[in-house]
């Protein structure tokens, strides 16, 4: 199945973010993300070819456009893209025939399966499987490198962030392919970003993002326990916590993992129902603060 960290990507229902500035008229606003709109509507007619189209389009009609029409703009090709996503992956889901090449080596080098793979890459995928199960996931770099120089630094800042951890990974088969650690520096990462940009469009996904890192750290997955067999807190997990603990800057996630670490330093970080609550009832912590 997929993973959790594939999961936590796929967007909702993007809303279209229109804001009128100084020097760009309420009607010159309208008008280019309208003909941007049009434009993917006509492409939607053979939508499984479209996204080069569509990217074209963008760099010699959006590009030199003032950076706030380019975001806005940016934010229809990504509700496009996605699109065109779940119409591959609902190809995987039906098309019996091309699953069953897919899964048999010897059709490695048939023409349905050379030409998919193919239209997959070349719309900004990647093909992936996991328990025996295929599906499309966004290929890591592709939205960077093809809108990320056009955008404000909020978005192309965001892109980099996003960009860069796809490509690490983050669990699969809600095991982490990461490290703990690597986990509790993400969180700070993106805390540090919204300090940066406090009304980013995509602070709703960063902090999305940010339950599932934490959640992680607190072993709310399967297939990562942060106890060991004895049902003492394991070493790597421990100098995560006390990493997050020495953090300069106040933040409830400091409080409420100093709250967690003293705790566990009480039960000689041995598990038990206190920890088991306390890690239970983290959003509960945070409003009695």
């Amino acid at each position: 199945m997929r993973s959790r960290y594939v999961k936590m990507f796929i967007p909702m229902v993007l809303t279209i973010w229109i804001t009128i500035y100084g020097g760009c008229t309420e009607k010159d606003s309208a008008s280019y993300l309208k003909d941007f709109e049009n434009e993917l509507s006509l492409l939607q007619s053979d939508l499984l070819h479209s996204i080069p189209k569509a990217i074209e389009y963008y760099k010699i009609n959006i590009s030199k456009l003032p950076v706030e029409q380019r975001d806005s703009s940016f934010l229809l090709f990504t509700n496009y893209y996605y699109k065109v996503k779940y119409k591959l992956n609902d190809s995987l889901m039906f098309d019996l025939d091309l699953l069953n090449k897919l899964s048999d080596n010897s059709f490695k080098r048939d023409s349905v399966v050379r030409g998919f793979k193919e239209l997959v890459k070349g719309s900004g995928f990647i093909l992936s499987q996991s328990e025996g199960y295929f599906y499309v996931e966004e290929a890591p770099n592709f939205l960077t490198m093809n809108f990320a120089k056009y955008l404000s630094p909020a978005f192309s800042e965001y892109l980099n962030y996003r960009s860069r951890e796809l490509s690490e990974g983050f669990a699969d088969d809600a095991a982490l392919v990461i490290t703990f650690k690597k986990v509790a520096k993400r969180i700070l990462t993106w805390n540090d970003y919204l300090k940066k940009y406090p009304h980013s469009y995509y602070s709703s996904q960063i902090n999305n993002i940010q339950e599932n890192y934490v959640d992680a750290l607190l072993g709310k997955f399967d297939n990562a326990p942060i106890f060991d067999d004895r049902g003492k807190l394991k070493n790597e997990v421990k100098s995560t916590y006390k990493f997050l603990v020495e953090q300069k800057d106040s933040s409830e996630l400091k409080d409420y993992f100093s709250f967690l670490y003293k705790k566990l330093e009480q039960s000689d970080f041995t598990e038990t129902n206190e920890i088991e609550d306390i890690i239970n009832s983290r959003q509960q912590f945070y409003k009695d603060k």
